[in-house]
């Protein structure tokens, strides 16, 4: 079984977020962040659509094993 790819999306929003705690950051680092910031397609607010999107995220709804359930040779991992 091959192991889960990350996005480098997703690598990058992990890096901006640590990098965002920083409290004193390089110049790569901030020109690391001020480029996210200007190319994120997302905008992070606070706003009450971001933390509905949030929370039905974190909901496990066991589709993986439902899916599985049904079909088993199609099989899917969970990350």
């Amino acid at each position: 079984m091959s192991k889960p790819t990350i996005s480098l999306a997703s690598r990058s929003l992990e890096l901006a977020l640590r990098l965002r705690k920083v409290k004193r950051k390089t110049k790569e680092q901030h020109e690391f962040l001020k480029l996210f910031e200007r190319f994120n397609p997302v905008i992070e607010s606070d706003c009450v659509m971001n933390r509905l999107c949030k929370y039905i995220e974190s909901v496990d709804f066991g589709i993986r094993s439902i899916v599985n359930k049904y079909s088993p040779s199609t099989s899917i991992s969970t990350p």
